[in-house]
């Protein structure tokens, strides 16, 4: 939701008309017939994909944080892995999937959606920032963290974890 109220801000600060579809259903209205843009959250799209469709005809998507269509639709939020038949169903033409990490198998499946891929770009992580994934479990992760901490005091570092329940 704030990534996308940013991005509506964005738009607004260039002079652009914007409709913000994202956040509770009764804090958003239906939009303006004359907004060019309409930044929308997956889940509204597909709720009111009937009368949004009868009412605005895009002539080209942006996906933005796109490797969410293929990582979150069946467990976190399925309405990410409807967008592919969405996409088809209304045979978009254009479209742009913007992701600082996209696998090769999104990217495929993105070519096997719109018929063609073009990546621009490429992702690396910076050469200061060193990745290790350390799997415990139970009482052996605080054990770990706490070790970490003591041997790495003048160090920052980001702890992921699987669910908000473990964090």
């Amino acid at each position: 939701v704030a990534l996308g109220r940013q991005q509506v801000a964005r738009f607004q600060d260039l002079g652009i008309r914007v409709w913000c579809g994202i956040g509770p259903a009764k804090q958003v209205a239906f939009p303006d017939q004359d907004s060019g843009v309409w930044v929308v959250s997956p889940e509204r799209l597909l709720k009111q994909e009937e009368r949004l469709f009868e009412y605005w005809r895009p002539n080209f998507f942006i996906f933005d944080e796109a490797h969410c269509v293929f990582e979150w639709g069946d467990d976190f939020r399925p309405a990410f892995g409807a967008i592919q038949n969405l996409f088809q169903r209304h045979k978009i033409k254009k479209s742009f999937w913007c992701s600082a990490t996209l696998r090769p198998d999104m990217i495929r499946a993105i070519q096997e959606v719109t018929g063609s891929c073009r990546v621009l770009g490429k992702f690396q992580i910076p050469p200061n920032i060193e990745l290790q994934k350390i799997e415990k479990s139970g009482a052996g992760k605080l054990e770990l963290t706490d070790l970490w901490l003591h041997h790495h005091q003048q160090a920052s570092g980001i702890i992921y974890v699987g669910t908000r329940a473990l964090a």
